[in-house]
């Protein structure tokens, strides 16, 4: 389940991050840290390129079927996506009767 929810922030992220980049606008996936700690990994492929990112903050700008391996950090995400983060839905309340 929690690396549904990490793929899930990182396509967020990723469909709220397309920026103009000398007119042309691409898309960023960042694999955020798992909140477990556990190890995680996610492939992205654009045309024939595909991209590893399997280390936190690790990060790929998508420009058409070119892929920028670039990084992330704790403050940059809070930075640029803190609002969007802060927006996630609770985590819901088990109660056992």
């Amino acid at each position: 389940m929690i690396k549904v929810i990490i793929v899930t922030i990182a396509l967020i992220v990723a469909g709220c991050s397309s920026v103009p980049f000398a007119g042309q606008r691409f898309e960023r996936v960042i694999l955020l840290p798992s909140e477990s700690a556990k190890p995680s990994a996610l492939v992205v492929k654009s045309g024939d390129a595909e991209a590893l990112l399997d280390k936190p903050y690790a990060a790929v700008d998508i420009r058409g079927d070119r892929l920028v391996m670039t990084r992330s950090s704790p403050e940059e995400i809070a930075r640029r996506y803190g609002e969007l983060l802060s927006a996630e839905p609770r985590a819901p309340k088990v109660y056992t009767l």
